[in-house]
């Protein structure tokens, strides 16, 4: 069990609709560390209704309050572990490390637009800042308010935007979209890119969620990017993809350090970083 400088420790179980929305994590916890040591957080209205009635019938009664999991539960701050079950995007909520105590573990899923999701296991220290690595991959569902369609937003951007240029590609894509180092590594230095593949991973579509978008097709007699908008998006992607290949980073060897008005990535040490 779990341990804090007053006897107790208090959740904030961060919950979509993924899981927590029906009561399962959240009943997990209250049975083990006691109804008054957990609150958790549902945006549904509904489904917040439902996991109180469903802990009722367990005879169980943690807090269940229905508003935006990423704004954390101030009134019952602070807290010394932060357990997310809905995936953040790009950066972490910063109110989830300014309701934490210093020492306090947030655990959370990133669900990034660019490639496969990871666990995140971040530590607060005494200057309101948390660091950590990424610790496995895992799969959830996005935070309801940073979701978006990739689909709709690169079809969108790219009718609105002309084509402005080509550009050679020598990546096998196929591959790299498999690769959770390559794919790490894109979306920590470009946070706000997203990907959606076609053709088993031969072709991408990419989207920097505003005005630029970039169409790749490496299949055979084709081997070009086609991009529009402002900026030259495939460069962007293309650059980040070199670096991993010359730096040869893990992928569970990156992490994300989060402080009040900034965020940063990081390979293997928090002192070798980028400005997310």
């Amino acid at each position: 069990m779990w341990t804090s400088a007053h006897g107790t420790d208090r959740f904030l179980t961060e919950a979509d609709v993924v899981r927590t929305g029906p009561g399962w994590t959240a009943a997990l916890l209250a049975w083990r560390l006691g109804d008054e040591n957990v609150v958790s957080v549902e945006i549904d209205p509904a489904l917040a209704a439902g996991a109180r009635a469903a802990h009722a019938r367990l005879g169980l009664a943690p807090t269940v309050i229905t508003g935006d999991g990423t704004l954390g539960a101030p009134d019952r701050a602070p807290f010394d572990r932060v357990h997310a079950t809905a995936a953040f995007t790009d950066r972490v909520p910063y109110a989830w490390i300014k309701q934490a105590r210093p020492g306090a573990v947030i655990v959370a899923p990133w669900s990034p637009g660019f490639g496969a999701g990871a666990l995140l296991r971040l530590v607060v220290a005494d200057d309101g800042t948390a660091f950590g690595k990424f610790v496995r991959s895992v799969a959830f569902m996005e935070q309801r308010g940073q979701r978006d369609d990739a689909a709709g937003g690169f079809e969108a951007v790219r009718e609105a935007e002309p084509a402005t240029g080509e550009a050679e590609v020598e990546w096998v894509l196929e591959s790299l979209h498999r690769d959770g180092n390559f794919t790490h590594a894109v979306a920590l230095h470009l946070p706000d890119v997203r990907l959606r593949t076609l053709g088993g991973g031969t072709v991408w579509q990419l989207w920097d969620r505003e005005r630029s978008w970039a169409l790749v097709d490496d299949r055979p007699e084709i081997g070009k990017a086609v991009h529009g908008g402002p900026g030259r998006l495939w460069d962007e992607v293309d650059t980040a993809l070199q670096w991993q290949d010359e730096h040869r980073i893990h992928g569970y060897d990156f992490g994300i350090t989060v402080e009040p008005d900034r965020q940063w990535a990081w390979a293997q040490r928090p002192q070798r970083r980028w400005e997310m």
